[in-house]
């Protein structure tokens, strides 16, 4: 399984039921009508709240020939009060060099994910856990004084910045709100 396959599992998972958004203004607002089948578009608002879909998670990571990186990654599904609404939790380990050289990183890894588990259950009792093991991804991490910057590889594309990270010489952590959807 692909991260870009676990991606879009993340967001437009059928055992969540999920509806995804499409970009443009945040979903319920503008005149494009609800997102949530608001009663501008002739519908009944639901009041359902959007969650926030993202990746966050820590590693100890070795720079350097013979490097490594071990750690947790957390998918969740957060409410917009900041709570946890439901959490996939998996190993991640160096399993590879990266995919593609980052000129912009001062470090990379090609990474898997193994032994997930439902860490937080109350919106998620019929995900399999088990369907997020074996995605192949590649993050990297660059130093920009103020701030570090944690890059996502996408095949076919390259190294991107996706998300604010710390980096103190050997742990590693980061926190990527990737978007919203509205959980039926």
């Amino acid at each position: 399984m692909t991260r870009s396959m676990i991606s879009l599992t993340l967001v437009c998972s059928s055992a969540l039921l999920f509806a995804c958004g499409r970009g443009g203004p945040p979903e319920g607002e503008g005149s494009l009508g609800g997102g949530d089948g608001g009663a501008d578009g002739g519908g009944t608002d639901t009041g359902i709240a959007p969650v926030i879909v993202g990746l966050r998670g820590s590693a100890e990571v070795v720079v350097g020939l013979g490097g490594s990186y071990t750690g947790t990654e957390d998918l969740y599904y957060q409410s917009l009060d900041g709570s946890d609404v439901c959490v996939v939790r998996s190993e991640v380990t160096n399993t590879s060099p990266p995919p593609a050289l980052c000129a912009s990183c001062d470090w990379a890894f090609g990474l898997s994910t193994a032994n997930s588990t439902v860490a937080e259950s109350s919106a998620c009792p019929t995900l399999d856990p088990s369907d997020f093991d074996g995605a192949d991804f590649g993050y990297g991490y660059a130093d920009f004084g103020k701030y570090g910057v944690m890059y996502y590889y996408y095949t076919g594309y390259g190294w991107y910045g996706v998300a604010y990270a710390d980096f103190d010489g050997s742990t590693f952590s980061y926190d990527w709100p990737i978007n919203y959807a509205y959980l039926y």
